[in-house]
């Protein structure tokens, strides 16, 4: 089986479970898939940097936190924290 993989005794291997079936994956097959769903997402969306989506997602979920934070601490009568 591994010579099929192309794996080596103490490489990294993604196992999962569909459908009642195991499917073990290889590091290069799990990176090849993901280069894959880049490119068509790339494809699909012309201009858009992922680099910049997610810093956009990741600072709007902050500020959702912060606000949620603030709203216990001000229900507690503490003072809110201030955003960095």
């Amino acid at each position: 089986m591994r010579a099929a993989m192309m794996v080596k005794p103490g490489d990294t291997v993604t196992a999962e479970v569909v459908d009642g079936e195991l499917r073990i994956y290889s590091r290069a097959v799990v990176l090849a898939q993901i280069a894959a769903e880049a490119a068509k997402f790339k494809a699909a969306h012309p201009g858009v940097s992922l680099v910049d989506e997610l810093i956009a997602d990741r600072r709007e979920e902050a500020r959702k936190e912060l606000e949620e934070a603030n709203a216990w601490r001000k229900a507690h009568g503490l003072p809110p924290f201030e955003p960095e």
